[in-house]
């Protein structure tokens, strides 16, 4: 099994471990760069999106030992935001962006209050969706390279059950101690109902619709592909949600 072979598997290789840090290694420091020249350059959203992408396609060119090409008969499309395809060994699945690097939610400041929008995802806040998640509910999500488009590319164990109801996955969130974020805060209609705020920590969950979770077959509901972002203390987000 060669190394590209090795991604997605529960327990992959030294080789591959090490490849695959590198790749993340790399593609954070390239983002974390791009983010400073654009601040310095009060470069607007889309002049921020095509700078970041910038970066990971000539990471791509340069190491394509990093690139994951995703095997056409084994993959299928996971909703929305991802290519799908199960690892090697069936225990992990792994997710490839497509078409860009999902989406986000963030705050419109308008003269008499603001609102929450829903729009495409810069690939740092992928990033810190991945981190988000994990910090949130422990995942084990791992980064495990780039795509040949410079797509981002993610494994998480698979996990098998049903899908629960909109009252279970209420329950899981008030358990949890998310408030759900009122309807009227929302512009986007197909989010209005399914986006929740941690007050003590700071995270915004989106998304949260039942296609987004599974019940596993001890009775847990799991968050399998939510949208994860921080509202900062004092940031437009966090002002608008509290």
């Amino acid at each position: 099994m060669n190394e590209r072979d090795q991604a997605g598997s529960e327990n992959p290789t030294p080789a591959r471990r090490a490849l695959a840090a590198s790749a993340e290694q790399a593609a954070r420091a390239n983002l974390t760069a791009a983010e400073a020249a654009s601040r310095a350059a009060g470069e607007d959203l889309a002049q921020r999106y095509a700078r970041e992408q910038g970066g990971l396609k000539r990471l791509v060119a340069a190491h394509p030992e990093y690139v994951i090409a995703a095997r056409p008969e084994a993959t299928s499309p996971g909703g929305v935001e991802h290519d799908v395809e199960l690892g090697p060994d069936g225990r992990r699945v792994l997710k490839a962006t497509r078409d860009g690097y999902g989406f986000t939610v963030d705050a419109v400041v308008a003269p008499f209050g603001g609102y929450l929008r829903f729009r495409v995802a810069l690939p740092s806040e992928y990033l810190t969706r991945i981190d988000v998640t994990r910090e949130l509910w422990g995942d084990d999500v791992r980064f495990e390279g780039l795509s040949p488009s410079a797509g981002i590319v993610t494994s998480q164990p698979a996990i098998h059950g049903d899908i629960p109801d909109a009252a279970g996955i209420e329950t899981f969130f008030i358990g949890e101690g998310f408030v759900r974020v009122p309807a009227d805060k929302i512009a986007n209609d197909h989010i209005a109902h399914t986006t929740w705020f941690h007050p003590a920590a700071g995270v915004l969950v989106s998304d949260a619709k039942p296609d987004n979770f599974v019940r596993d077959d001890e009775g847990n509901i799991v968050p399998i592909d939510v949208i994860t972002c921080v509202a900062r203390p004092d940031g437009d987000l966090d002002r608008i949600l509290r």
